[in-house]
């Protein structure tokens, strides 16, 4: 989703970019958490256009945070993250660690105290800074339903390696990570709706490519934090993205790289031989 962000930006003639390994590579993206909040009001368009800052029940007496459903104000914060260009990862109206992280990143470049917490002055620098509507009107095309769908992916390697693409397995599937959703919040904000059908008007975020305020001349990989971070060439930081970097089979490299091409849909071959189970 972030993929053509990180792609205009690091198409620069070069770019320096520092890979840090202060701990063992994730295999995987880290997976959303719910994080404690108060009983969130009914999730509709309005809500999420209309919500406020509200602050967080406190943890339960074992110090382990309650499941929560989504938060229409935890949905506005990620979708305007997003435009900020300080991505969350996937919009679900719930937070976690991917959400803590880029408002930390957001927490970093504004000058406030870097503790990741949705609070009320981040809120208001997030609405202040971008006043639009956060949710839209999207009408479903012919196009939408083309696919390839390939129903579901298998989990062994040499029987995905047979498949033509590696595509979406439904358009429900397409669509939320078109907008930067959960099937769940897209499903919660269009009930009754079949997504399969062209023609049908369908809430989503207003997620939008917006340009970075200055070129990128460094990008930093953090393999423990699994981050990708922009900066210009006076050290502010421009972007943060989550992203899945190396394994522990194969890590990625640490040190300092230099740019010198992009290719932003790569071809990758299946060898067994370098498959580890």
């Amino acid at each position: 989703m972030s993929k053509s962000r990180l792609v205009a930006s690091a198409a620069l003639p070069f770019a320096l970019v520092f890979l840090t390994a202060c701990g063992s590579p994730a295999e995987t993206p880290k997976s959303e958490q719910p994080s404690a909040a108060s009983p969130a009001p009914a999730l509709t368009r309005e809500a999420i256009e209309a919500a406020v800052f509200e602050a967080a029940a406190p943890p339960t007496p074992n110090g382990q945070t309650a499941p929560a459903a989504p938060d229409p104000a935890i949905a506005r914060a990620q979708i305007l993250l997003d435009r900020a260009n300080f991505s969350p990862g996937v919009i679900d109206g719930l937070g976690g660690d991917n959400t803590r992280q880029a408002i930390a990143a957001f927490e970093k470049a504004a000058g406030l105290p870097e503790d990741g917490v949705l609070d009320a002055e981040v809120f208001r620098r997030l609405t202040a800074g971008d006043n639009g509507k956060v949710m839209a009107d999207y009408v479903i095309t012919a196009a939408d339903l083309t696919g390839p769908f390939i129903g579901q992916v298998p989990s062994d390697l040499q029987a995905m390696s047979k498949l033509a693409t590696v595509g979406y397995t439904t358009p429900l599937e397409a669509l939320a990570e078109k907008f930067h959703m959960t099937e769940g919040l897209l499903r919660a904000l269009n009930p009754g709706v079949d997504f399969g059908k062209a023609g049908q008007t369908i809430i989503v975020a207003a997620v939008a490519q917006t340009d970075l305020n200055a070129d990128v001349a460094r990008i930093v990989v953090d393999k423990t934090e699994r981050s990708v971070r922009a900066y210009d060439a006076d050290g502010k930081l421009l972007a943060f993205y989550p992203a899945t970097i190396g394994s522990s089979a194969r890590p990625a490299p640490s040190g300092d790289l230099s740019v010198v091409g992009v290719a932003p849909e790569p071809n990758y071959t299946y060898d067994p031989d370098r498959v580890s189970y």
